[in-house]
């Protein structure tokens, strides 16, 4: 069984202005016009689970991304 965590921004949000999708470390799972999910692959070890999530949001936060959301997929 495969674990994913996705981050999905929407691109309009005046939040995410002056995000750049080039510096997000993560896959491209979707996109539209509209939003972008970006995903990585999880773990069920709840410690690497936690520096997993954690370091996926400071990718997002360092390449300009302030509003998003994380979901955990099986």
């Amino acid at each position: 069984m495969s674990y994913v965590i996705t981050a999905e921004v929407h691109l309009d949000a005046h939040m995410n202005i002056s995000g750049d999708i080039s510096k997000v470390k993560a896959r491209f799972f979707y996109r539209n016009d509209n939003s972008i999910v970006f995903d990585v692959n999880g773990s069920f070890d709840s410690k690497t689970q936690k520096e997993i999530v954690l370091k996926l949001c400071r990718d997002m936060v360092d390449a300009g991304f302030l509003d998003f959301s994380i979901r955990h997929s099986f």
